[in-house]
């Protein structure tokens, strides 16, 4: 029983320690509240990795889109021929005072343009978490959809825990290409 005991205090010290800004639990009605904390007295930052549009063959982008669960439908097969592809990812990685990993999310977005319109679509992601962290669950599904003929974008958003989920942390974004090759992002 007092491995148990020690077991239980250790893993709430490191969720303690390791607890990501916003998901702190509110405290009894009968004591008073502790003062919340910011990012700058948390030990966990969040950092944005963007990556540079990658130049991609129209044949490597029929092969991605054949192995995507979420590609869309072609919107214009005779685009094709004339014709430039482009793959683009943004990575946000949770990251502890000494720079170690926590948790990450890596959002792709594939996709096809011919200058005035977007015709095809495709998106991928990943994640992986260090020691003591494990992914939970998708709070917005990973998604690949058209804005109209003029955008290609996919999102999504994880949560990840430690410690049987006694401290949380979220991670979600939005990546996407335009029909003159232009890409961007935005978190969520």
């Amino acid at each position: 029983m007092r491995g148990k005991k020690c077991a239980l205090v250790a893993g709430t010290l490191v969720a303690w320690l390791l607890a990501v800004p916003g998901t702190a639990q509110a405290a009894p009605v009968d004591e008073p509240a502790a003062p919340a904390l910011t990012v700058e007295q948390t030990p966990v930052t969040v950092r944005t990795v963007v990556s540079a549009p990658e130049s991609i063959t129209v044949d490597e982008f029929l092969k991605r889109r054949a192995a995507s669960a979420r590609a869309l439908p072609i919107a214009d097969p005779l685009a094709m021929a004339a014709s430039s592809c482009s793959s683009y990812s943004v990575t946000r990685l949770a990251e502890n005072a000494f720079g170690g990993d926590l948790y990450k999310l890596t959002l792709r977005v594939d996709w096809c343009y011919n200058g005035s319109s977007v015709w095809g679509a495709s998106g991928g992601w990943s994640y992986s978490t260090g020691y003591g962290w494990s992914f939970d669950k998708w709070t917005n599904s990973p998604n690949t959809y058209y804005v109209g003929n003029t955008e290609a974008h996919t999102v999504g958003q994880a949560k990840f825990c430690i410690s049987w989920c006694a401290g949380t942390g979220h991670l979600g974004h939005d990546v996407y290409g335009n029909r003159s090759g232009g890409t961007g992002y935005r978190n969520i």
